[in-house]
């Protein structure tokens, strides 16, 4: 698409001439998801932010574009959880596919607690 050219008020305040613009959908949920439908709109792109217009219901949003480190804070106790998750799943694999001969061997490998390592949630970081 075309990019939109903006007033030259307008490119004075914000640094720059024009705003990238592609064709895109998404969703409309006007106050009801459960009836909520995808609908052809516009994804303009410009500096940290984004924004999505919907046409035909008159309807935009602008939304900021998180910095790398903010991205990565958010995700962390999400991150922390799933791989917590698959620490116990593995450790539950190995306590429960071993064959006879090697659970005389190693006795031992279920019986203590096993140190679980994952990502730190964010309350347990230090400052």
């Amino acid at each position: 698409m075309e990019p939109i050219t903006l007033k030259k008020e307008t490119a004075k305040k914000v640094g720059m001439n024009e705003l990238d613009r592609y064709r895109a959908e998404a969703q409309f949920m006007g106050g009801n998801p459960i009836n909520s439908e995808t609908i052809d709109g516009q994804l303009i792109i410009f500096e940290d932010h984004f924004s999505f217009v919907w046409l035909r219901e008159r309807k935009h949003v602008i939304f900021e574009r998180p910095s790398p480190e903010r991205t990565i804070r958010l995700l962390r106790d999400i991150i922390s959880k799933e791989d917590e998750q698959e620490n116990v799943k593995n450790y539950l694999d190995r306590c429960y596919n071993i064959d006879e001969e090697d659970f005389v061997k190693r006795r031992h490998i279920c019986d203590e607690v096993e140190p679980f390592r994952r990502i730190k949630l964010v309350r347990e970081l230090k400052d």
